[in-house]
């Protein structure tokens, strides 16, 4: 799920400007689970250049002839005629003529060439055709941009990207060593070549941790240098773009010492574009999924996945749900879901036709489910959506419907008395399941074979088997296993064992901590008892005692007849009353 806008946004040097905040608030839209948005290479380099990364010169071109025309404006003796699709692994891939992968053209979807005229032959190769990668899944994207770069005098390759640390909420970046093609290999085989940190998105990647992960990587100093300014401001444009990945595969370290990006591919928040208009202009539509952009259109999630139960769901939350849980309880069917779909919570009738209409013109859904929870959205509006749906389109598929909620008995009732052929489930398995057993048959009856049982799902956590009751034991080793007839050894004694004596022998003294009493000869006095503190003074004969000494200050010697003074009394006199 895309993240709602940072509260960053609006703040100036002065400090927070509150007026912009409220803005910029009320202007984002609502959080959804869009997929992002996506940008070619040479857009990402635009981008890049405006942050200060270093980057070669190119020309986007959609024929051969520009293709030509760009190499010889570039003047390059080596250019390179790179193929621009929404997808990485371009080097390794594999071009063909047609969709359907039956006809190969040529290995590569990146060529370096040494003349205009052989841009030329390369761009006709890549133009219009299919090129499929390792990340192109089971299909193949079309060609239908290419963009020629200058060459370079390439000294060392490395890997960098920038992407969202959701359980840090913190941006991480990742590096190697080993940049380039092989990539994907390194991660699966020598994941210890790949290298991370995370740093603070109010100050991007300070000089220290640059210069920390340059050496790390292996760079000269002045390699280094170059490698903190240019990752500083990588740091810059994924930040400021607001984008929730950036890599660059490979950067790499030039012949002269300078570090270069050679690749850009980037991918942003949705629900940050408002702020970005000239990122949202970059949108390629024939890279995107029809039904995706027509739902965007109606400020609807919506996602094409691989099954074949269309759903439709209110809420991010449910619908995900419906999402596992078709996957679960229809497991013995083989279904899955076909699409992620979610109207809102404050969807109007019309809104709910054109997400019926976009499952239903996807020729992989073999059943709908139609999930709702009434809440803010009500359950007669969706009934009234779907049944407005199927008047026009109509309506060939199996149809499961589980509602509750605010007015649920009138949209059931809506649904019923419309006539159609409508399943309707008691709670969300049992839609579910309905779902996946109605799709089971809609395929029998058209002759096609049963989609294969998917495998049990693995388990969202691992918990813990209960830990059997410990076994209370003594202090130290448990005890000996002994032989019957074994006899049990003498108790240990602690300390030194007593002194085996001879018959006869005396016993010792018992001994007396301390020093010992000395022995005095016969008629020698005790000594006198130690008294502490000072002796007392020896006074002479008829010298009086002193007088007790007395604490404080000595009474005053008054003169004769003089009278004693009044005593003191504490706190304020009383006052004098006065005469009646």
């Amino acid at each position: 799920m895309a993240p709602s806008p940072p509260l960053s946004a609006g703040i100036g040097k002065a400090g927070l400007d509150r007026r912009k905040l409220r803005e910029n608030v009320r202007a984002a839209p609502r959080t959804r689970t869009d997929p992002p948005m996506k940008i070619h290479e040479y857009q990402g380099k635009q981008l890049f250049k405006a942050h200060g990364v270093p980057v070669l010169r190119g020309i986007a071109c959609t024929t051969a002839d520009q293709a030509e025309a760009a190499a010889i404006t570039l003047g390059s003796p080596v250019v390179v005629v790179k193929s621009q699709i929404h997808a990485g692994g371009r080097g390794k891939g594999t071009v063909f003529a047609d969709e359907a992968m039956t006809t190969k053209v040529m290995d590569g979807g990146v060529k370096v060439v040494k003349s205009p005229a052989e841009a030329k032959e390369v761009a006709g190769k890549l133009l219009g055709n299919y090129l499929k990668t390792i990340q192109t899944g089971d299909g193949c994207k079309q060609v239908r941009t290419i963009y020629v770069e200058d060459g370079c005098r390439i000294a060392k390759e490395l890997y960098f990207s920038i992407l969202l640390d959701r359980a840090a909420s913190l941006p991480v970046a990742i590096i190697s060593s080993e940049g380039g093609m092989d990539i994907e290999e390194v991660a699966a085989h020598t994941p210890e070549k790949i290298r991370r940190f995370h740093f603070d998105p109010h100050q991007g990647i300070v000089d220290a941790q640059a210069r920390r992960a340059g050496f790390e990587l292996g760079l000269t100093p002045v390699q280094v240098a170059a490698f903190v300014k240019t990752t500083k401001a990588l740091a810059d444009c994924f930040l400021k773009t607001d984008a929730d990945m950036l890599e660059v595969n490979p950067l790499v370290v030039t012949a002269d010492d300078q570090v270069v990006a050679l690749d850009s591919k980037m991918s942003f928040d949705d629900n940050a574009l408002f702020r970005h208009p000239d990122i949202a202009a970059m949108v390629d539509p024939n890279e995107e999924d029809p039904a995706e952009l027509e739902a965007k259109k109606h400020d609807m999630a919506f996602v094409k996945l691989s099954g074949n139960i269309g759903c439709l769901v209110n809420g991010a939350g449910l619908a995900m749900a419906t999402v596992d849980a078709i996957a679960l309880y229809g497991s013995e069917y083989g279904a899955f879901p076909a699409n992620f779909l979610d109207v809102g919570g404050g969807a109007t009738a019309e809104k709910v036709t054109t997400a019926f209409k976009l499952i239903l013109k996807d020729p992989s859904v073999e059943a709908i489910l139609v999930n709702i929870f009434g809440g803010i959205m009500k359950c007669d509006t969706i009934a009234n959506g779907v049944l407005t749906a199927v008047k026009e389109v109509g309506l060939d598929r199996p149809l499961v419907v589980r509602l509750e909620g605010t007015n649920v008995e009138l949209g059931k009732r809506l649904i019923a008395e419309s006539g159609l052929a409508v399943i309707a489930a008691d709670d969300l398995r049992d839609g579910c399941a309905k779902a996946a057993k109605a799709a089971a048959d809609f395929r029998a009856s058209r002759g096609l074979a049963p989609r294969p049982a998917l495998p049990a799902p693995a388990p969202i956590a691992f918990i813990p088997p209960p830990r059997p009751a410990p076994v209370k034991r003594g202090r130290g080793r448990p005890p000996k296993v002994r032989a019957e007839g074994e006899p049990e050894p003498a108790p240990k004694r602690r300390g030194r064992p007593p002194k085996v004596r001879a018959e006869g022998e005396p016993e010792p003294a018992p001994k007396r901590r301390g020093r010992p009493p000395k022995v005095r000869a016969e008629g020698e006095p005790e000594p006198a008892p130690k008294r502490r503190g000072r002796p007392p003074k020896v006074r002479a004969e008829g010298e009086p005692e002193p007088a007790p000494k007395r604490r404080g200050r000595p009474p005053k010697v008054r003169a004769e007849g003089e009278p004693e003074p009044a005593p003191k009394r504490r706190g304020r006199p009383p006052k004098a009353a006065a005469a009646t």
